[in-house]
């Protein structure tokens, strides 16, 4: 399982557009794929064939609560948080630590703010849920750097418009809906600043984007 609630076969079964090589060389590849509620999650998937090369460097870093490996691979560096693995190719352990640190300083800080003493809260699900927006968005922005030769050298940096994005909604979602089914837009309204009408008109219209 390369995801928090997704299993090989959801994948090979439930997202479509996805390839996997029996054949291909044993590796974690990055992708994006589509839930089966619509969203597009990055994840690494470990596929078959032949062993990996032994790894270089193993870093632990601890994010609040949360510890996660950063493991050197050749040219590549493989993030494992809480079973989920994300792979960041052409990057080292030494230059990634700090970027994820400081990522996730800057996104937990701005939700923790969001929920305050509210009740409704456990801390460890806004530690949970900005971890894995600061992963998607370093795995995207990482990638860009790779495909794109004008974003070579772009900062990796969470950026404060990416709150506002629709992806970053999006993971929030997916997080809450699959925790929290009873009143998942309760947390959600407040984390995203809106009323329950606002953000159930929203969602609706994410959901159609997906399904159109």
């Amino acid at each position: 399982m390369t995801h928090p609630g997704y299993s090989v076969r959801e994948i090979k079964e439930g997202y479509k557009g996805v390839i996997i090589d029996k054949n291909a060389p044993r590796k974690i590849i990055g992708l994006k794929i589509r839930t089966t509620t619509g969203h597009f999650v990055d994840v690494g998937i470990r596929i078959s064939g032949q062993k990996t090369n032994k790894c270089n460097q193993l870093k632990k870093i601890r994010l609040e609560n949360i510890d996660a490996d950063l493991v050197q691979e050749n040219d590549n560096v493989r993030v494992v948080v809480n079973g989920r693995v994300v792979l960041l190719r052409q990057q080292t352990v030494a230059a990634l630590a700090p970027i994820i640190e400081q990522n996730f300083m800057m996104v937990n800080s701005y939700y923790l703010a969001r929920v305050s003493d509210n009740a409704l809260f456990d801390h460890v699900d806004i530690r949970t849920v900005s971890l894995s927006i600061v992963l998607n968005y370093l795995f995207m922005y990482n990638n860009w750097r790779i495909q794109y030769k004008r974003k070579k050298y772009d900062d990796l940096g969470f950026k404060k418009d990416d709150f506002d994005h629709p992806s970053t909604h999006d993971i929030i979602f997916w997080y809450f809906r699959q925790k929290y089914p009873a009143d998942w837009d309760k947390k959600c309204s407040v984390l995203l600043g809106m009323t329950l009408v606002e953000l159930r008109s929203y969602y609706e219209r994410r959901e159609q984007y997906y399904n159109k």
